[in-house]
């Protein structure tokens, strides 16, 4: 995993004489495929493109702010664009980079994009406090598998009721 060190200039070719395919921001997260000379080969829409190794930086990008679902969040794939799932109004997100509308956030370990209006930042707003009557099963938002669970009489604050369904913190 690498990511844009600054402002990422996306060539069809590995030259300055490649077409500019597009621009991405600074820390817009890059997978790699390969070297070419100085030129990375990078993953783009549905294929590769190409990027000079001063646009690129190693390791995971930084994060630029914690936010939040507004309503519900539809999480597209960075380079097709195709919708890979949602999660609900209140989720905790990370958010690593903007282009254009589009944020880049964290999700499932990877990263992907979501429209700027489904993310307010900071944290949602507390509906209410409680504490589990019994054995709480915390399940994964978009997955629905069980994560762990807590013992009764667990604090627990309530940010949003879905269906039957509540989103929580500690």
């Amino acid at each position: 995993m690498a990511h844009g060190a600054n402002q990422v200039y996306v060539r069809n070719a590995p030259t300055v004489h490649g077409k500019l395919l597009t621009t991405l921001p600074k820390n817009e997260p890059l997978y790699i495929y390969g070297k070419i000379g100085s030129w990375y080969k990078i993953r783009y829409q549905k294929g590769v493109a190409y990027t000079y190794k001063t646009h690129v930086a190693s390791g995971a990008p930084i994060l630029w702010y914690k936010g939040y679902g507004a309503d519900k969040v539809y999480v597209r794939d960075l380079g097709s664009g195709n919708v890979l799932g949602t999660l609900p109004p209140m989720t905790a997100l990370n958010v690593y980079a903007k282009q254009g509308n589009w944020l880049t956030i964290g999700y499932k370990g990877g990263y992907a994009h979501t429209y700027y209006t489904h993310v307010k930042s900071g944290t949602p707003k507390v509906l209410y406090t409680g504490y589990g009557a019994d054995k709480v099963y915390v399940r994964d938002l978009s997955s629905g598998n069980v994560l762990g669970t807590l013992p009764p009489m667990t604090a627990l604050k309530v940010y949003a009721k879905l269906g039957n369904w509540l989103v929580i913190g500690l």
